[in-house]
């Protein structure tokens, strides 16, 4: 009995043994019949989203989840929103133009058309002057008979001047003249009260005059009466100052001998000097130079201004096909002149069709609004224009009976001015020429 419990004793002790080592087992590397310890690496890389998709988890295998990109699931507002599904977002329409276009495009309810040529900047057909050396324009002739000028102060309001022989008219079309006096720098006697042909009060600005005179009649330009007053005078008027820049026409040798006609960039000094810089318009919108380039030119002295003749002074080209079967122009713009019996005319230009034109003579300001369009067919456009002036309240609806001007080719759109008189002024100081393709 004894040597039975003792060898049942050695057969459960050996059968623990054997258990211990079978659930203790070491870590392997090959296959085991139970679970593996932690992966370093799947057995294959799973599948993932395509373009415009997103993973909103993964499956057993581990293979994305995968949904359609949305604007909704953006969170955050995006200053240029992006191409979603693979479809662009539809374009902002451009008012203005870097180049000019080929062919007429599409219209829609954003095609606003475009800007040819769009400005306040002054462009003056300006009177009869004297041009001394490098660009410098005085407005103004020399006073009759030789006449020379001196004053009973050299600065302050209430001087007398009094001229050596007759060169005033002694009425009140004097009282805005102005003298323009060579003294070192330029200064300027305003006349306030006049008294005869010879006597007048002024005020002396633009610094003090180096003495009481007598000024040469070569260092003196009077001008003619002020631009609201009717200009009666063989002198030329004065160009009130409303902006700094300006371009100006002036004809071939009016800068110098030689000197090309052309429409140059100007600043104003006062109403009767301009310095004008070898800065020549060519084209669409004017624009003021960073840095102007000053002329080095020996002034030729007096110069009549051109008249008679349209003087183009803003333009620009329009391709052919551009405009379109049933599309047209829009154009505006305002002038100021003098008051004077002389006509100053403004006109537009589509090709050699006339569109729009106005030529006043007392009016010291006008407004056109000018519209034309084709006919269906490229070379027929009708075409109406409104004026107004503002000074008598004139207005003026009418049209110019239609042109036929062919569309398929390439033609100019000028803005235009002419002057009956020399010694008149007359400028755009607002302007835009705008296509509406259709």
């Amino acid at each position: 009995m004894k040597k039975f419990a003792f060898a049942l004793l050695l057969l459960l002790s050996a059968v623990g043994a054997a258990f211990a080592q079978v659930t203790n087992y070491p870590n392997i590397s090959g296959n085991t019949p139970t679970n593996a310890t932690t992966a370093t690496a799947l057995a294959a890389t799973p599948a993932q989203c395509s373009s415009n998709q997103y993973a909103s988890g993964i499956t057993a295998t581990g293979n994305a989840n995968c949904n359609a990109l949305a604007s909704g699931d953006l969170t955050a507002a995006l200053t240029t929103p992006p191409a979603i599904g693979g479809t662009a977002p539809a374009a902002v329409h451009a008012t203005t133009l870097t180049s000019q276009p080929t062919s007429a495009p599409t219209r829609d309810a954003g095609n606003v058309g475009y800007t040819l040529a769009q400005s306040a900047i002054p462009m003056l057909l300006v009177p009869s002057g004297y041009m001394a050396n490098n660009g410098l324009y005085i407005v103004g002739q020399a006073p009759s008979a030789s006449a020379t000028a001196s004053f009973s102060a050299t600065s302050g309001t209430g001087v007398t001047m009094t001229m050596s022989a007759a060169t005033l008219l002694g009425t009140s079309a004097d009282v805005g003249r102005v003298l323009t006096i060579l003294d070192t720098t330029y200064k300027y006697a305003t006349i306030t009260t006049q008294s005869s042909t010879t006597v007048a009060t002024v005020t002396l600005s633009g610094g003090t005059l180096s003495g009481t005179g007598p000024f040469a009649n070569s260092a003196i330009w009077l001008s003619g009466s002020p631009s609201a007053t009717a200009n009666t005078t063989a002198f030329s008027v004065p160009i009130p100052t409303i902006a700094t820049n300006l371009y100006g026409y002036l004809p071939a040798g009016a800068l110098a001998t030689s000197s090309a006609a052309g429409v140059y960039f100007g600043q104003w000094q006062s109403t009767t000097v301009i310095q004008f810089y070898n800065n020549a318009y060519a084209s669409g919108t004017p624009i003021v130079p960073g840095t102007p380039t000053a002329f080095a030119t020996t002034g030729p002295g007096a110069f009549t201004q051109t008249t008679g003749s349209a003087i183009t002074l803003i333009s620009a080209t329009i391709g052919g096909n551009v405009v379109g079967v049933n599309g047209g122009l829009d154009v505006r713009w305002k002038t100021l002149q003098n008051n004077s019996s002389g006509a100053k005319t403004s006109q537009f230009y589509y090709g050699s069709g006339l569109v729009a034109q106005v030529a006043p003579t007392t009016e010291v300001s006008v407004g056109v609004m000018a519209q034309m369009t084709n006919k269906g067919v490229m070379g027929q456009q009708d075409n109406w224009d409104f004026q107004t002036a503002p000074t008598t309240s004139a207005i003026n609806l009418g049209g110019q009976g239609g042109i036929a001007i062919d569309s398929t080719s390439s033609q100019a759109a000028t803005l235009q001015l002419t002057l009956a008189t020399a010694t008149d002024y007359v400028g755009f100081y607002n302007y835009s020429i705008k296509v509406f393709p259709n």
